[in-house]
């Protein structure tokens, strides 16, 4: 029998979406910390592979107090294969910069999530992404 392999979709969290999650965080009206745990949860039931990199775990390492609550959340998923890590080298820190000089660090992120293959960039902070477009499809957590 031929069996049909799915290929998964890959996403790329930034920073933001991780501290929703984490520090269960809300808007006006919504909650942000709510749309952060479906993402994480469909990673876990295997709709998604969730791509990190070392630019992220440094930017939640100096967001969070408790260091711990990220290697609960990440170390079920690696466990169970569900994440690809990428590492940034300096010339993708250059080309971060010349897409922006104001936000290069979330640039930095559209070109991890590009260099992996992510088809989508997660975030909550599309704006601070202009000039990122052609890398990656940027979008909130909530619309796919």
């Amino acid at each position: 029998s031929f069996q049909r392999r799915t290929i998964k979709l890959k996403i790329y969290c930034d920073t933001n979406i991780y501290l929703d999650f984490f520090l269960q965080r809300k808007d006006y009206l919504r909650p942000l910390d709510e749309f952060a745990y479906q993402i994480f949860r469909r990673v876990g039931e295997g709709e998604f592979t969730l791509i990190i990199s070392d630019h992220l775990l440094n930017e939640l390492e100096n967001n969070m107090d408790d260091e711990s609550k990220i290697t609960e959340l990440l170390d079920p998923l690696n466990k169970k294969g569900k994440i690809i890590k990428i590492t940034k080298t300096r010339e993708d820190v250059l080309k971060a910069k010349e897409i922006s000089q104001e936000h290069w660090k979330d640039a930095l992120h559209a070109i991890l999530a590009n260099k992996a293959k992510a088809v989508y960039l997660l975030t909550r902070n599309i704006k601070d992404y202009a000039g990122c477009e052609h890398l990656v499809e940027i979008k909130f957590p909530e619309s796919i």
